[in-house]
């Protein structure tokens, strides 16, 4: 039992020691214009992505394959800036209803090699604004439930 014990702090420090061959070797930046949105009659509201991949020097990873995705509205005119960085847009999705939409950015270039991919993710919470028309008669009430 004594032998247990002993080899056990050692197996723990070695555990806890941080390895430099640990952690990702590159980084997935991704922003938004606006993470707030109202949706109204006007016309299509659009949010401008910016993503950014970059290696652990800080410089831009020339090799990134990057992959977007919205869970609702559609993202549109992607254009590369320079390798590792590029822009899109999100238009509004079509529902005027109050919704959360995730945008995600994906490096899928370390799957060549085994590794896994990095990942983004950003947040657009979007509320809805209806107008609504009704006549009524002087001093009456009129009552919406949604």
């Amino acid at each position: 039992m004594r032998l247990v014990w002993r080899f056990i702090p050692l197996l723990l420090l070695a555990a806890a020691a941080p390895s430099p061959a640990l952690g990702p070797s590159r980084h997935v930046s991704l922003s938004l214009s606006a993470h707030e949105v109202l949706l109204t009659d006007a016309p299509p509201h659009e949010i401008v992505i910016a993503v950014q991949v970059t290696l652990r020097d800080g410089t831009l990873a020339h090799d990134a394959d990057v992959v977007l995705h919205a869970t609702g509205g559609e993202i549109v005119g992607i254009e590369e800036l320079q390798p590792g960085e590029l822009t899109a847009r999100l238009r509004a999705p079509a529902e005027h209803f109050p919704q959360v939409v995730v945008v995600t950015a994906a490096d899928v270039a370390p799957l060549s090699s085994g590794d896994a991919p990095e990942i983004a993710t950003a947040v657009v919470a979007y509320s809805a604004q209806v107008q609504l028309s009704g006549k009524t008669e002087s001093r009456a009430q009129m009552e919406v439930q949604v």
